[in-house]
């Protein structure tokens, strides 16, 4: 039982590390702004069309 809880906390942590380069690559590609259009919520939203396909981050 224990080694189960372990991996599920190795598995949120490597959850946690993604999400984190997920949003640094966000924020250095933040143009910033007044605009409706925010790159971060649509990306962490799901919304696909946050990325045009070329600058998209690789999973």
């Amino acid at each position: 039982m224990r080694k189960a809880k372990l991996i599920g906390i190795d598995r949120k942590i490597a959850e946690l590390i993604e999400l984190r380069g997920l949003i640094h690559h966000l924020v250095e590609h933040c143009h910033g702004g007044e605009g409706p259009d925010c790159l971060i919520i649509d990306e962490l939203a799901g919304q696909d069309k946050a990325w045009p396909s070329e600058a998209r981050p690789k999973s």
